[in-house]
């Protein structure tokens, strides 16, 4: 193979070794859920460059109030290695770290009839260690509304729109 994604073709083995844990778990008219994914990842022949501990995390709160409402919250954080192959091309074989964190608010009116207004709002954060690519990292936010329609269980229609907003504050 080519891992380097270079006009030098060079081989490598990779070993990743990962922990599990996963929640769900529904409590009444609320449900609670989380995952966790905790790894290590070695390289044979890149190790004193590429060897790195790499995560994934979740949590998500699920609620009905009073008849009518539903709302969800969640959040999630990562950090793992970049592909090596979406590094700019005279670093391939160097460690980059990507992280993200996200989280999200939706608010639902209308649980059980045929129609419902749904409002989110979310954030997300990306972030890249490697210096060229720094142009790369992010913050976003999103705001929606939207106005759905069910005239039987395996049919929506819905009329909405959705606001985003990305800043990339090293964007030269």
């Amino acid at each position: 193979t080519n891992f380097s994604r270079t006009t030098t073709p060079q081989s490598e083995t990779i070993s990743q070794t990962d922990a599990i844990l996963a929640l769900d778990k529904p409590y009444g008219r609320q449900n609670y859920s989380g995952s966790a994914r905790i790894g290590a990842a070695r390289f044979e022949k890149n190790g004193d460059k590429l060897n790195s501990q790499n995560y994934d995390v979740s949590a998500g709160f699920s609620s009905e109030i009073a008849s009518n409402w539903l709302v969800n919250l969640n959040a999630s954080a990562s950090e793992n290695l970049n592909p090596n192959q979406n590094n700019p091309t005279g670093e391939r074989v160097e460690k980059n770290v990507v992280s993200q964190r996200d989280g999200g608010l939706s608010i639902q009116y209308g649980v059980l009839g045929r129609w419902a207004m749904i409002g989110t709002a979310s954030m997300s954060r990306l972030k890249y260690s490697l210096a060229s690519q720094e142009t790369l990292n992010r913050e976003q936010g999103s705001q929606g509304l939207r106005l759905t329609y069910s005239p039987s269980d395996l049919l929506v229609f819905g009329l909405g729109g959705t606001h985003t907003q990305s800043d990339y504050k090293n964007l030269v």
